[in-house]
């Protein structure tokens, strides 16, 4: 049994977890891929949004994000049942899952410091330079040019899951 209690379905002759896994490493090199090749820094520069997918109702301090808006650092993001946003700033990268609520500090609008996490799920990639933070409700995590997969889960105590996929974390 799965730890939700919840049979583990077999599919393609991986698990729902292996196959979560490969999703999620599939997301991080995607997102890695994006700001490799310029991400949102390309993307202000032309007068673009730095929203790469949005999906259902996504809204970013408290307003309804649409496709042609950005997301900076200073944002606060929530996402709605089956809804999903992907976007960068700066040079990282942001996959938002379904019933997330996060915001994004940062000393500008491009420079992200810190991803808080209040619920939900995030796949995100940083690249390199100043430590960063991932902070969830039960605890902090430095990240330096790393790509990471953070989820809290509200109905467990608001317990906190942390995936390194690479980089360094402290």
């Amino acid at each position: 049994m799965h730890p939700t209690n919840h049979p583990t379905t077999q599919l393609l002759g991986r698990s729902e977890d292996e196959l979560a896994w490969f999703q999620r490493r599939s997301l991080v090199q995607a997102a890695g891929l994006w700001v490799a090749a310029g991400g949102w820094i390309s993307a202000h520069a032309q007068g673009r949004s730095n929203i790469v997918e949005l999906r259902g109702d996504v809204l970013r301090n408290g307003q309804k994000l649409t496709p042609d808006q950005r997301v900076e650092a200073g944002d606060s993001i929530q996402t709605g049942p089956d809804s999903t946003a992907v976007f960068a700033v700066g040079n990282s990268a942001f996959m938002v899952r379904q019933n997330s609520r996060l915001s994004i500090d940062g000393d500008t609008p491009t420079a992200v410091k810190a991803l808080r996490l209040l619920t939900g799920a995030v796949a995100s990639v940083w690249g390199r330079g100043t430590e960063r933070q991932v902070v969830l409700p039960t605890a902090t995590a430095g990240i330096r040019g790393t790509g990471v997969y953070v989820e809290v889960f509200p109905e467990q105590a608001f317990r906190g899951y942390l995936c390194n996929c690479y980089g360094t974390v402290a």
